[in-house]
């Protein structure tokens, strides 16, 4: 009987480092995502500089502005071109931050996933838009690029997702109270 019981404790023990473990692993795919979301934080400031310093185009360009508009809206409309740019910087950066707390437990909350949640699928939906927009063959390596990177973005916001939704997941079902 005394066997039964200690290898029933070595079962139970077993079974919770497996938890532990996967709960370790979830944490630091969060983390990672948390760190590429401050990358892309960092990226979509230098793409939308770059495409204008660079690119050939201008603002009123990007924004398919009219010469009567530009005129009559001026510099409003370069205003709220950087602004959508400011606003994207610290959305990136608030789910950063906040994926990077709560895998190392520094809070609980879990508000930036509804935040991410909402980037990953307007990510997801102006994927295509970087095909429709091309003409020719003349930016299609700019196309491929800019998809390609919304592509990393959305599976890093997919598995931040998962990996918070598995997490929680595995502290209800074992009772896991404590902090891994």
């Amino acid at each position: 009987m005394a066997g039964a019981t200690a290898l029933s404790l070595w079962a139970k023990r077993r079974d919770m480092e497996e938890i532990t473990v996967k709960i370790r692993r979830y944490k630091k795919n969060i983390e990672v995502s948390g760190r590429a979301m401050l990358a892309f934080a960092i990226w979509s400031v230098l793409k939308g500089v770059i495409t204008i310093a660079l690119g050939g185009k201008t603002v009123w360009e990007l924004m398919e502005v009219s010469e009567a508009d530009k005129e009559e809206l001026g510099m409003l409309l370069l205003i709220v071109y950087f602004i959508l740019i400011l606003i994207a910087f610290l959305l990136f950066v608030y789910i950063g931050r906040r994926a990077i707390s709560y895998a190392r437990d520094k809070h609980r909350k879990k508000g930036f996933l509804i935040a991410a949640a909402i980037l990953l699928i307007l990510d997801f939906i102006g994927i295509p838009g970087y095909f429709t927009t091309t003409k020719g063959l003349e930016n299609i390596d700019t196309a491929i690029a800019s998809a390609l990177v919304d592509i990393t973005t959305c599976f890093a916001l997919f598995d931040m997702i998962y990996s918070a939704i598995r997490i929680e997941k595995l502290r209800a079902d074992n009772k896991v109270t404590d902090t891994v």
